[in-house]
């Protein structure tokens, strides 16, 4: 393949070491990243298949798309709106604008995991794990540090959606 020719066609979109280019097919997409100033391939991705259901969905391996696991592997394009969110496997029966990598085993699980998205109100935060009982306004990464006794003086555990800490840093 002359890559200039392709490189006339299809945009490239310069970063600083690298220069990727993509070719859309009918039936793939081939995803080329060329050293910036030699040009030398460097990585070279051919998504060979289009999902029968998602159209715009190319992706290595189809078959991963609605297998039952969520396949958050976002640079290989199965947890994208194109693929359906890997075909509903990275979707939360409870919580469908919660778009977090295994959202069906983090979210709710009894641990309030405040990172990745888990802790917003698309994810319920977290499935109620991070909500603090009591205190329906309070949104913090411990809950079990609300009125534990200690004041954690510092935001957002002394503020007034958390009763101050549960009360522990009234005087």
């Amino acid at each position: 393949m002359d890559l200039t020719v392709a490189t006339a066609r299809t945009p490239i979109i310069p970063t600083a070491l690298c220069r990727i280019l993509i070719i859309l097919e009918m039936d793939y997409v081939m995803i080329i990243i060329l050293e910036a100033t030699t040009r030398k391939i460097v990585d070279l991705t051919v998504a060979t298949a289009r999902t029968p259901d998602y159209p715009n969905c190319f992706v290595q391996n189809p078959y991963y798309i609605g297998d039952g696991e969520c396949n958050d592997y976002n640079f290989e394009g199965y947890n994208t709106e194109d693929c359906g969110f890997d075909g509903g496997d990275c979707l939360h029966p409870d919580y469908p604008n919660c778009f977090v990598q295994d959202s069906n085993y983090y979210v709710g699980d009894g641990f309030c995991d405040d990172f990745r998205g888990y802790n917003t109100e698309e994810c319920g935060f977290d499935g109620g794990d991070c909500v603090v009982p009591y205190y329906p306004d309070c949104f913090v990464q411990n809950p079990n540090y609300i009125g534990n006794g200690v004041c954690d003086d510092n935001f957002p555990y002394n503020t007034e959606e958390c009763g101050f800490d549960g009360g522990d840093c009234l005087d």
